[in-house]
């Protein structure tokens, strides 16, 4: 068809998810996670951790660390 050939192939999202002991349960604490990359909080969710999202946290040289600070302080 004229086109060339590939160089490379992204397998994003095959396999089989494995079992993983929520991180509450077998370190007998409340665990969350603040964090402003997506698959950080993908990660998170899967070990069933309590993902908080804070207005201003950008995960760039601007995010506002002391909301950070308060949130992890409230939670």
């Amino acid at each position: 068809s004229g086109l060339p050939p590939a160089n490379i192939v992204l397998a994003r999202g095959v396999g089989l998810t494995p079992h993983l002991e929520p991180f509450d349960a077998k370190r007998a604490l409340k665990s969350a996670c603040i964090v402003e990359v997506g698959l950080v909080k993908g990660i998170g969710r899967y070990l069933g951790m309590e993902v908080i999202d804070v207005p201003g946290a950008t995960a760039g040289l601007d995010t506002d660390t002391e909301a950070i600070g308060r949130a992890s302080r409230s939670s």
